[in-house]
């Protein structure tokens, strides 16, 4: 993956989330080096982004670097119900009671 298509991977992401450009250059550690990925994507069209660089990005947006890695749309929301079974596996009974009735309450929201 270059640098221009990480950069596109974050900000679709970005969008996912709800986070905007702003929220994202004042708040992630690494704002400024995707600013400079987007702004040289020309000029460094071959180069490739640090590893070190990707995993700050994906600390700060809550994902791993599996889910950035996948482009396929099923593949993403696939690895995104898995993160979030392990995640509920990991709950104790009252987290878990807790997380229940959210769902619950959501589902009503929606008309489900």
């Amino acid at each position: 993956m270059d640098k221009k298509a990480a950069v596109a991977r974050i900000e679709e992401i970005m969008r996912e989330k709800g986070i905007t450009r702003e929220q994202f250059e004042q708040n992630a550690e690494v704002a400024d080096t995707v600013k400079q990925w987007k702004k040289n994507a020309k000029r460094d069209a071959n180069g490739l982004p640090s590893l070190y660089s990707i995993i700050k990005a994906c600390e700060y947006l809550e994902v791993t670097l599996g889910y950035f890695f996948t482009l396929e749309k099923s593949e993403a929301r696939k690895i995104r119900n898995d993160e979030l079974y392990d995640a509920i596996c990991a709950l104790d009974e009252e987290s878990l009671k807790l997380a229940e009735a959210v769902v619950k309450r959501f589902r009503q929201g929606c008309g489900q």
